[in-house]
C-alpha cells in the first residue's frame, strides 16, 4: 500500500448575499452540482429548496427527528418520503413505482444507516439513482463530527461520488480533504448575510459543572419556576440524569436523546424520555444531546434561555465546537432566544498543538496502519499475519481505512476533534474560539465561579 500525500487545493468561491426578509428560495433557489452549500443561517430554507425543486431528489439526513419533522410537513405537498429504520425496502419500491408511474418527482429523505435499502429499492425498480437523482447531504458537518461512533454513517459517503448532480450542505460545514472534491471540481457557494446576525454569550468558568447547574436552579428549588422555557444543551445522558437528580427536576423536565439512551434512562427510572421533538413535551427544564443540536425547529411560545455545559476535566464528550455545535444548537430555536450561556471547566493538562501538529499527528496514524498493513499483505507467514491483524484491531483509529483505501471522513473526525480539543484548555483558547467561528460576538474575560458542594445527600 502506498503513502498518499495529503494536499488540499484551495476551491473556487461563490458568494450569494442574503437579506434578513428573505429566505435561500429568493436568492439561490436551484442547488447546483459538485457544490459545498454553507448556508451560514439555519432555518434559511436550504432544505426545502431541495424538496420543491424540480428535479429527482435523495436527501441524507443525520438524524430521525429531522426527517419526521421535514415529512410531516411536506409529506402530503411535496410527495417527500421518509426513510429509517422500520421502513422496509419493499416499502420504497412501492412509493418508487407509485411515483414513477404517476410522473411525479421522486423526494427521498433518509438516515445514513437505512441510505442501503434506498440503493436497493432503486436497483429493483431498475431506475438509475446514480443518473436520474440529486443527492443532497444535508447537515453534512455531522458526517464528520460522528464518522468515530458511527461506522454505518459511511454509507453514503463513498456512493456520493458516484452520482452525477450532488451537493454538501450546511450551516457550519467542515473543509472534507477527500482528493475526490478536488478531483470533481468542487466549488464552495457561501451564502452571506447582510445584517449583524452573530449572537450574544456568556461563558461562565465554573469550578464544578453539576455545583454550577445546582446553584442556577436555587430558585426553582424553592419553588419558583423559571419564566421562560431552559434549554440545555450537554452532550451526556449520565450527566443529564446527575443535573436532574442533583436538582429534584424528574417532574418539570424532559429528556431528547438517541434510541439507545432513552432505552438506558428508561431503565434507571427515568420517565420524562423522548426521541423526538413535539410542542407537546415542552416543559420548563429540556435537556437536549447532540442528536438534537441541528435540523430541527422548535417553535416556542416564549423566547428561551438556552445553556451549554462542557465539562473538560472530567467527560470529552461535552466539549462543545462554536464553529459547528453551538452555533447549530441556537439555529434550533426559530422564534429566537433570550439568552445564551455557556458553564463550563477547563483542563490545563490538554496539550497544545498548531494546525501544523494536528496533520502530523493525523498522518502518523494513518502512516502506522500503512506500514503495519503493507507487512501484513506482503507476509506468507500464518502466525505472523495473525499476530499484524490482532495488532491492527486493537490499534485506535483502526476505521481510519475503509475497504483498504484511507476514508477521508474519518481522517477529517480526527482532525476536528484535536481542534475542538485546544479550545478547552483556559479561557483564551475558548474565547478565540467563538470570534474565529462567525456565529458569535467575542465573550469578555470572566473569572473562575467557585460554587459551593451539593448538599451530600443529593449528590450520588
Amino acid at each position: 500500500m502506498k503513502r498518499k500525500v495529503f494536499n488540499r487545493q484551495a476551491m473556487e468561491i461563490k458568494t450569494i448575499t442574503i437579506a434578513k426578509d428573505q429566505h435561500l428560495a429568493d436568492v439561490y433557489p436551484l442547488i447546483e452540482t459538485n457544490t459545498i452549500l454553507n448556508k451560514r443561517l439555519s432555518g434559511v430554507g436550504a432544505t426545502y429548496c431541495e424538496i420543491i425543486a424540480p428535479r429527482h431528489s435523495i436527501i441524507v439526513v443525520p438524524n430521525v427527528p429531522i426527517i419526521t419533522c421535514k415529512v410531516e410537513k411536506h409529506k402530503d405537498s411535496d410527495n417527500l418520503f421518509g426513510v429509517m429504520a422500520n421502513v422496509s425496502v419493499r416499502d420504497i419500491e412501492q412509493y418508487l413505482e407509485t411515483t414513477l408511474s404517476t410522473n411525479n418527482r421522486i423526494k427521498i429523505m433518509v438516515t445514513p444507516e437505512s441510505f442501503y435499502k434506498v440503493r436497493k429499492a432503486f436497483n429493483e425498480v431498475d431506475f438509475n439513482m446514480y443518473e436520474n437523482c440529486f443527492l443532497m447531504l444535508d447537515e453534512c458537518h455531522k458526517f464528520i463530527k460522528e464518522r468515530d461512533f458511527r461506522q454505518e454513517i459511511v454509507q453514503p459517503l463513498h456512493s456520493f461520488f458516484k452520482f452525477k448532480n450532488k451537493a454538501l450542505v450546511s450551516a457550519t460545514p467542515l473543509a472534507p480533504s477527500d482528493p475526490r472534491f478536488n478531483e470533481q471540481c468542487f466549488k464552495k457557494v457561501v451564502v452571506k448575510p447582510n445584517w449583524d446576525f452573530l449572537f450574544d454569550i456568556l461563558v461562565i468558568c465554573a469550578n464544578d459543572i453539576r455545583r454550577a447547574f445546582y446553584h442556577e436552579t436555587a430558585c426553582t428549588r424553592r419553588g419558583e419556576l423559571p419564566k421562560e422555557p431552559q434549554c440545555i444543551f450537554v452532550n451526556s445522558t449520565s450527566i443529564i440524569a446527575d443535573l436532574i437528580t442533583d436538582c429534584n427536576l424528574e417532574d418539570i423536565s424532559n429528556i431528547f436523546c438517541s434510541d439507545q439512551s432513552a432505552v438506558e434512562l428508561r431503565q434507571r427510572g427515568f420517565k420524562n424520555v423522548h426521541t423526538e421533538w413535539k410542542n407537546e413535551y415542552e416543559k420548563p427544564y429540556m435537556f437536549f444531546t447532540s442528536r438534537f443540536f441541528t435540523g430541527l425547529d422548535i417553535w416556542l411560545e416564549k423566547r428561551p434561555r438556552v445553556l451549554y455545559f462542557s465539562d473538560a476535566k472530567n467527560a470529552e464528550q461535552t466539549l462543545m465546537d462554536p464553529q459547528t455545535d453551538m452555533a447549530q444548537a441556537c439555529g434550533r430555536f426559530r422564534n429566537g432566544m433570550k439568552e445564551i450561556y455557556h458553564y463550563v471547566n477547563f483542563n490545563p493538562n490538554i496539550e497544545r498543538k498548531s494546525k501544523e501538529d494536528i496533520e502530523e499527528y493525523v498522518n502518523g496514524i494513518i502512516n502506522s496502519h500503512i506500514v503495519l498493513r503493507d507487512i501484513l499483505n506482503s507476509s506468507q507467514k500464518k502466525f505472523e499475519r495473525q499476530a499484524i491483524n490482532k495488532i491492527l484491531e486493537a490499534l485506535p483509529f483502526k476505521e481510519i481505512f475503509f475497504d483498504d483505501e484511507i476514508d477521508y471522513f474519518m481522517k477529517d473526525n480526527i482532525t476536528d476533534s484535536e481542534r475542538v480539543r485546544q479550545y478547552y484548555d483556559d479561557f483564551y483558547s475558548l474565547q478565540a474560539a467563538y470570534g474565529e467561528s462567525g456565529y458569535f460576538k467575542i465573550p469578555f474575560e470572566d473569572d473562575t465561579y467557585e460554587f459551593p458542594p451539593i448538599p451530600a445527600e443529593l449528590k450520588k
